[in-house]
């Protein structure tokens, strides 16, 4: 017998939401792969058999990710050392600085490589990357996604990334960076670079031949109307105040524009979080997130301490549709967010099974999700919904059935589910209930 799942509630008893069937939906069956890239040993014109393979003699071939390098088009590739599945993609692998990310995967249990929140590790050694004739930086976690970061500048043309985990071990990874534009040094300093880097993979991963524009650059139309929809069904529910927690890209710099004018609109008074003192929420505030994912990361964890210790938002706290990770949606119990897709929809279920295949490691997020439909050519977005995280009790299977989960999930250990209907469009008045 499949094992029984009991949902937590979603949402503070204060925070009533828009009629709906709030029956769970069954997760859709696995659809038909399509054709997508895969990986390959790179073409045996010199390009493969020119790695310089330093260090341990148990290292596999290097597979690439299309099966060729492609000269400043970002790159994903994986390789077997020690046991142990290495798959780092470099972007966006032009001259410059450029974000590499390191994902491992024991292949038989016995790997020695360790890749935690608080770093990766080889019997103790930290994992670093550089290049073979320059300096290795350490790489570390970023907030509101899996593996480990380092920024790394990279020379013009063809050359290799060294992942590092002791003087003895060294993993060669080839790179081309071409001769085009450089990098921008602002799309890997900044804090949302790792959103960018992940955006570009996985548009990469769905066969895209051109880099995946960073999500932080501009607050999407779709974005802008769910954040309005959210604001507007706030006021209409009773809020008093929303505590908004915003930063200075440019998307979330919009963001905060389109939120405190809805709000004024609305009647709601909006406050910053550096207005506001985070132990003591005041009576009907709800808390409203539009930064990336560091900031985003970092206010959350404030809000789960304040929590811990009695001090809610008896509104709810409210995530922007990118904050989809599931670091993110699990760090305060309850948070709702809207969202234009499905996440068990069968487009969803695709991309969490190419993951699975192609980037072992990884977890889904939405801006990743957002970036591979792009460039597949998918049908747009569907109209916003809200749907909310929580934690999962999973019951034992019953002796000799497995129970049936993905290895990739949007929420491992819990769900994320849809708890309205389509919200109303955001140039449709909401009645306000008084206050």
């Amino acid at each position: 017998m499949v094992a029984t799942v009991a949902v937590a509630a979603v949402v503070t008893a204060a925070l009533v939401l828009p009629r709906t069937d709030r029956t769970a939906v069954a997760p859709a069956a696995a659809p038909t792969p399509d054709a997508l890239p895969a990986y390959a040993p790179l073409a045996p014109d010199g390009s493969g058999d020119t790695l310089d393979q330093v260090g341990s003699q148990r290292q596999a071939a290097v597979e690439v990710l299309g099966g060729e390098l492609v000269p400043g088009q970002p790159l994903v590739a994986r390789q077997v050392h020690d046991d142990v599945l290495f798959t780092v993609t470099v972007t966006p692998a032009r001259p410059g600085p450029n974000l590499v990310r390191v994902d491992t995967r024991s292949m038989n249990g016995t790997g020695r490589h360790t890749v935690t929140a608080r770093g990766g590790s080889h019997d103790g050694a930290p994992v670093t990357v550089g290049l073979a004739d320059g300096p290795s930086v350490r790489a570390s976690p970023r907030p509101g996604v899996g593996g480990l970061w380092a920024r790394v500048r990279l020379p013009e043309g063809a050359g290799q990334v060294l992942v590092s985990h002791g003087r003895d071990h060294r993993v060669p990874f080839p790179v081309d960076t071409g001769s085009g534009t450089p990098a921008s040094p602002a799309t890997t300093t900044r804090a949302d670079g790792a959103e960018c880097a992940v955006a570009q993979a996985s548009a990469r991963m769905a066969g895209g031949t051109d880099a995946a524009p960073c999500p932080s650059d501009a607050l999407g139309t779709a974005d802008a109307d769910a954040l309005r929809q959210v604001v507007r069904l706030l006021a209409d529910r009773g809020a008093r105040v929303l505590t908004l927690s915003s930063d200075d890209s440019a998307r979330g710099r919009a963001a905060g524009d389109v939120v405190r004018r809805t709000a004024t609109a609305a009647g709601l008074p909006v406050r910053g979080t550096d207005e506001v003192d985070p132990s003591r929420p005041r009576p009907g505030s709800a808390l409203l997130v539009t930064s990336g994912w560091t900031a985003g990361a970092e206010v959350l964890a404030t809000t789960a301490r304040a929590q811990r210790r009695g001090a809610v938002h008896d509104q709810g706290v409210w995530l922007a549709p990118w904050l989809l990770t599931p670091q993110l949606v699990d760090a305060v119990p309850g948070v709702v967010l809207p969202l234009r897709f499905d996440v068990r929809g069968e487009e969803a279920v695709r991309f969490t099974g190419a993951l699975q295949r192609l980037l072992p490691g990884s977890t889904p997020t939405g801006s990743g999700f957002l970036a591979w439909a792009q460039a597949r050519g998918v049908v747009g977005p569907e109209p916003a919904s809200l749907y909310a995280a929580s934690r999962a009790a999973y019951l034992p299977a019953s002796s000799g059935h497995a129970t049936h989960q993905s290895d990739v999930a949007w929420f491992p250990g819990g769900t994320v589910t849809r708890v309205s209907g389509p919200l109303a469009a955001p140039e449709q008045p909401v009645p306000r209930s008084d206050k």
